[in-house]
């Protein structure tokens, strides 16, 4: 039961994974219903399997951008359940994905996801400060970008969470938070949660065993859930990276403010050890404007992704759309 469920892997190493089959084995259900897997679970319910209706509406496939955007039909009072996962590549191995996920309907609005291991940490991410900028080769480069991060601090929650285990919750807010997990090579796998609206954080031990027979018995992993509740639409906003431990890609990302944000237009700056990158993703098609730390974008594409080259705007995007990019 697993619409609109995504896996990543990068460098060979698994991060968002999808927990396999048991067979037959008689807790096979733990890997069949929708809490095993990365996707949004409405009302604490399993999804339907039966005319789930998946459909892809867009997809494209260039150099530097991997983007695709479906939709599914597996609940029936889901009047909105889509996805567009975004992956943006800078070759040589830095890359990271934005994940946008539409949902409306339900009382309970569940983005859910496990992480590869229980080797992890989590921390607040203030917005990052320019000091100056000068154009170095082909990406915009910010001479100076500081980023304050704090530890957070977790407290139990006792009532639990579906069936995890000692499940804790943030005990202060933050507007964005980052999770990150020490993987195999020497690498880091960081997630950045970045609400748009109210958001609840939950994190618990849940089903973690692979093997139908039991050769890893009593495995577990840190499941996720972030929640939201209520009428109209709600979008859930992640970003993915996965880098050396000690030489981190994406060093701070946030959300660009839009009038529409709350009906589901994103779009985000992302500051990379290159510079920044504007990733815009909206629901649907229009003329929208979006006024980033660089200057102003407009696009009527429904995927843009933006760079600077040379004093020039670089646009890779979904479809034929027309976009301009005005300095400051």
């Amino acid at each position: 039961r697993d619409s609109l469920n995504i896996i990543y892997w990068s460098q060979g190493v698994e991060l968002l994974s999808d927990l396999g089959y048991l067979w037959d084995h008689p807790e096979s259900n733990k890997t069949k219903r929708t809490l095993a897997h990365n996707t949004v679970i409405i009302d604490e319910e399993e999804q339907g399997t039966w005319v789930r209706k998946g459909t892809v509406h867009n997809f494209v496939s260039e150099a530097q951008v991997k983007g695709m955007r479906a939709s599914a039909k597996p609940y029936a009072q889901a009047k909105r359940y889509e996805r567009v996962v975004a992956l943006v590549d800078h070759g040589n191995g830095r890359s990271y994905v934005v994940d946008v996920f539409w949902v409306e309907g339900g009382h309970t609005q569940d983005y859910v996801y496990h992480g590869p291991n229980d080797d992890w940490t989590i921390s607040g991410i203030s917005p990052a400060t320019t000091k100056s900028s000068t154009f170095f080769g082909r990406w915009w480069k910010n001479a100076s970008q500081n980023s304050a991060q704090t530890t957070l601090s977790l407290i139990p929650k006792p009532e639990g969470v579906y069936d995890l285990k000692n499940v804790q919750t943030l005990a202060e807010p933050s507007d964005v938070v980052r999770l990150q997990w020490a993987v195999p090579q020497g690498r880091t796998f960081s997630v950045w949660h970045l609400p748009v609206q109210q958001e609840s954080l939950f994190i618990g031990d849940g089903w973690g065993q692979r093997s139908s027979t039991n050769q890893d018995l009593g495995a577990t992993l840190p499941y996720v859930v972030r929640r939201t509740g209520g009428a109209g639409i709600k979008s859930f906003v992640s970003l993915f990276e996965a880098s050396p431990a000690q030489e981190p890609f994406v060093r701070n990302t946030r959300l660009i403010p839009h009038p529409e944000q709350k009906t589901g237009v994103i779009a985000l700056e992302v500051t990379t050890a290159m510079g920044t990158d504007i990733v815009a993703i909206t629901p649907k098609a229009g003329s929208y404007q979006f006024n980033t730390s660089l200057g102003r974008l407009t696009t009527r594409s429904t995927l843009t992704v933006l760079t600077v080259q040379e004093g020039k705007a670089t646009f890779l995007q979904e479809g034929n759309q027309k976009s301009h990019f005005q300095p400051y």
